[in-house]
């Protein structure tokens, strides 16, 4: 057929929000690194902290019941690190 590509690149997931997101994302990459970072910036050899999704995933679970709790839901937040 003319115009139509028979190679399937990758498979899409409908999701409808941010926690279907963060759910499939603890489902299906649970173990895996998502990000390290240097536990003190400052030394010579720095000592790396891995963070796996789940991890992550726990942090963003207890981040918005923080914020839920904070009476913040509805509400436009902007979350700044230093």
């Amino acid at each position: 057929m003319k115009g139509t590509n028979p190679r399937k690149v990758h498979e899409v997931q409908n999701l409808n929000n941010f926690k279907e997101l963060i759910e499939m994302i603890e489902n299906k990459y649970s173990n895996n690194i998502v990000f390290q970072y240097k536990k003190d910036i400052t030394a010579k050899k720095p000592e790396y902290i891995e963070v796996t999704y789940k991890q992550y995933v726990e942090d963003i679970k207890a981040l918005s019941t923080g914020l839920l709790e904070m009476g913040l839901e509805g509400k436009r937040i902007a979350v700044i690190r230093k």
